[in-house]
């Protein structure tokens, strides 16, 4: 008995220092063992790896020069951020928050985006591809939702402002509001963000297979999309989320292996106002186009070729010229590959053009001109007059990817390939046909990098917006690109000069013991900068001075050991130090 009291004597001691062992393991705090980069610009992604993370995000932070950075991907060992775009210019200090413990602080030197040759920047994205068409806001805004999930709002310079996660990849290409508001799908529910990336509202439809076309914004400000199979089929949604009415077709729309579209509108008569919506979509084989007015009524509807090919166009996209006649290409099966031109008021065909060889064939992309533009075959660009005949076409034995035309109707811009299985590039035609400049993507992560979404022109047309994918890169770290090329004439484009540095000076660093204060002041050669102070030795952020005009900023902090030296530094790039007076 005596020796059965010893041994559980002896187990309940080992079994409290196990637990004693594991609340220790537990509160030790985050330890970073290394960054992706030692320098990254603004707004550029960040790999940390390291230990005591936690498996989730939960409350935890990633703080870039004092500032919390977005995150995309949270693990015990790793996480994927960005620079914030505010963040100070110059050396900085990385740290990671977790379960109210921070990591050690890691120094990252942090820049400008710089621009090369007609590249006037590229974001790149914590995901495979980018497949959706990117989305502009009338502000300049650009848009994008990918592969993740992940929905990403920039600046016209390339700067993030937000990320947003839905729970799947993008069920169709985003649209932006007037407000500025954003509409993003995903499975069966469309999200409305507020111009800020915070969600305003949501609407679902449980009994759909998905969203496969929209949500666009309409020229009422209407919010439209078409839902799969069993569910509301055409919809109408206010800017406040309400339905407004909603249709299932006859026949009824479904799209096999649906990917997404965008909603298309356009006049039911030449010179009158825009009052009708066009979508197609394939049935499994039985592919039709439909026309709905913008009450949700229907207009009619045609029975058309199918318009999917896995390498030129992967769901049917309509396209709608200046007069209001709707363009859809598709393969009529007795035939092969063919633009047709339907007439809006009933549908009637108003002509076919079927040209040698057609192989395939892109979505249609229609100049304010009515120039229609199209790649066919893989490796053919094709230029077709509004009335049905061909204008010209361009072949050089390169595969051609997704024609678009500027809105100033001065350029063709398409992606390209030389072959499968080699590094893509882009390139800008003439209305005429005559290629004017290429910009080659090269490989990425040990893959091809090629255009993958559907380019996007700035309404001037001065530059084009398109996501790309690397075939056969990383699958330990996939990435992909948004890219902002310069779009305006044909020769390389100088890059703009960097932005000045501003003087920093440090007038005062004083710190009070007994009441455990800091008190410092500053100057900066710049009456506009945004000075914050560091302690020095860790660089952990103490504040941001006030601003008192004139170039003078001011503050005092609460500290509760004296800091021995202190930094401030610029929004501007300017920075300084100085040892802490005691008092």
């Amino acid at each position: 008995m005596k020796t059965l009291a010893i041994f559980l004597i002896g187990l309940g001691i080992l079994l409290a220092a196990s637990d004693t062992f594991v609340q220790a393991q537990t509160a030790t705090s985050p330890v970073i063992t290394s960054l992706s980069a030692t320098t990254l610009s603004r707004s550029g992604r960040l790999l940390i790896q390291g230990a005591g993370f936690g498996a989730a995000q939960a409350d935890g932070q990633v703080v870039v020069g004092g500032l919390t950075a977005p995150v995309t991907r949270w693990s015990d060992s790793s996480i994927a951020a960005y620079v914030p775009e505010t963040t100070p210019l110059g050396s900085v200090f990385v740290q990671v928050l977790a379960g109210g413990r921070a990591s050690n602080a890691m120094p990252l030197t942090v820049t400008l985006r710089q621009s090369d040759g007609r590249i006037k920047w590229r974001f790149q994205a914590d995901s495979m591809y980018i497949y959706q068409r990117p989305a502009l806001g009338l502000d300049g805004t650009i848009v994008i939702h990918d592969s993740s999930g992940f929905v990403y709002s920039l600046q016209p310079d390339g700067g993030l402002k937000w990320i947003f996660k839905t729970p799947a990849f993008a069920y169709g290409p985003p649209s932006i509001g007037l407000d500025g508001s954003v509409y993003v799908a995903s499975i069966n529910t469309i999200y409305a963000l507020k111009p800020d990336g915070t969600l305003r509202w949501q609407f679902s439809d449980p009994n759909s297979q998905g969203v496969m076309a929209g949500p666009t914004v309409g020229p009422d400000g209407r919010i439209y999309a078409v839902m799969d199979l069993n569910g509301l089929g055409a919809l109408a949604l206010s800017p406040d989320g309400q339905l407004l009415w909603n249709n299932a077709g006859n026949p009824v729309m479904f799209e096999y292996g649906n990917l997404g579209a965008e909603v298309v509108f356009g006049p039911s008569r030449p010179g009158g106002a825009v009052d009708q919506l066009y979508v197609a979509f394939d049935r499994q084989g039985d592919s039709h186009l439909w026309a709905f007015r913008l009450d949700g009524s229907p207009r009619w509807v045609i029975q058309t070729g199918t318009a999917n090919d896995m390498f030129m166009q992967r769901q049917a996209q309509p396209a709608v010229g200046p007069d209001g006649t709707i363009y859809l290409t598709s393969l009529v099966s007795t035939i092969g590959w063919g633009l047709q031109a339907f007439e809006p008021g009933g549908g009637g065909l108003r002509w076919s053009f079927f040209p040698y060889p057609a192989n395939g064939m892109s979505a249609p992309d229609v100049g304010p001109d009515g120039t229609i533009y199209l790649a066919r075959s893989l490796d053919y660009l094709q230029a077709v007059d509004p009335n049905g005949s061909a204008r010209w076409q361009f072949f050089d034995d390169t595969i051609v990817d997704y024609p678009v035309v500027s809105p100033a109707n001065n350029l063709l811009f398409a992606g390209g390939r030389p072959d499968f299985g080699q590094p893509g590039f882009v390139r800008g035609y003439s209305l005429g046909g005559q290629p004017l400049w290429r910009v080659n993507l090269g490989t990425e992560a040990g893959g091809n990098q090629i255009m993958y979404s559907r380019p996007r022109f700035a309404p001037d047309g001065r530059t084009v917006y398109f996501g790309t994918t690397i075939l056969g890169g990383s699958q330990a770290n996939p990435y992909s690109y948004l890219y902002a090329l310069d779009s305006s004439g044909s020769t390389a484009v100088t890059p703009p000069p960097p932005a000045t540095t501003d003087s920093v000076a440090i007038q005062q660093a004083e710190y009070r013991r007994s009441r455990q204060r800091l008190t410092v002041s500053a100057t900066s050669s710049s009456a506009s900068a945004a000075l914050r102070v560091y302690v020095t030795a860790t660089g952990a952020l103490i504040g941001t001075l006030t601003n008192n005009g004139g170039g003078k900023y001011s503050g005092q902090f609460s500290w509760s050991v004296n800091p021995q030296n202190v930094t401030v530094r610029s929004s501007l790039g300017g920075s300084a130090t100085k040892a802490v007076t005691v008092r």
